[in-house]
């Protein structure tokens, strides 16, 4: 009997970003109220990568809200195999990248060069134009 976990230390506040995120990472989300989890027993997600998308993968990838973000519901094996630490941390890293670029975009800031060091550090430059009366 599968098993999905909740990995409620990984906090993606907001859908839309975490859609884009993982379509940056090359996968095609689903979204919907309560998607089934594929051997989820009944267990559903708001945010779900269908398994077919992963080679090898039985399982779903899901994201559920949990009152303040989406977090991820992973099938205890698969969250040691293939969607493991490591990948998480590069799916936060892409979040935090966009949610940045969005920020500046707001700020009318001009984003110069975006670089994630393979620890999942981001480091981008941004410009903009303060005026002070």
């Amino acid at each position: 009997m599968s098993a999905y976990k909740l990995f409620e230390s990984v906090q993606f506040p907001n859908a839309q970003l975490l859609v884009s995120a993982l379509a940056e990472m090359g996968y095609e989300a689903q979204t919907g109220e309560a998607i089934p989890l594929r051997s989820g027993y009944g267990r559903t997600a708001q945010i779900v990568v269908p398994h077919e998308q992963v080679d090898g993968c039985w399982y779903d990838l899901g994201f559920t809200w949990n009152g303040t973000a989406y977090v991820p519901v992973i099938e205890d094996h698969v969250a040691r195999v293939v969607f493991d630490e490591a990948w998480r941390n590069r799916l936060q890293a892409t979040y935090a990248k966009l949610a940045a670029l969005v920020f500046c975009a707001r700020k009318s800031a001009q984003v110069g060069r975006v670089q994630t060091l393979p620890d999942g550090t981001l480091i981008f430059s941004a410009t903009m134009e303060v005026r002070v009366k």
